[in-house]
């Protein structure tokens, strides 16, 4: 099980991403939404949806599960304004 974080600011696509803890793109992840831990990052997306409707996974910390959902899960997260 890993922890699982949402940011608060949008990307620059408009969305928020969903990071797993040790993800090289959280940033300051005592400044992001805590949503808990899961065994896959389909999961997490479901309850991040549920705060805001667009959110994405990470295609880095969320590559186990990226055959299990639809590709709109993803999101490049390089540029982020987080």
């Amino acid at each position: 099980m890993s922890k699982f974080y949402l940011t608060k600011k949008t990307s620059l696509t408009g969305s928020h991403s969903i990071h797993k803890e040790g993800c090289p793109f959280l940033q300051n992840a005592d400044k992001n939404i805590a949503l808990g831990e899961f065994e896959f990052s389909n999961d997490a997306v479901w309850k991040a949806r549920m705060i805001f409707h667009n959110s994405k996974a990470c295609i880095f910390c969320s590559k186990e599960s990226m055959a299990m959902a639809a590709p709109s899960y993803y999101e490049w997260n390089m540029f982020s304004t987080s």
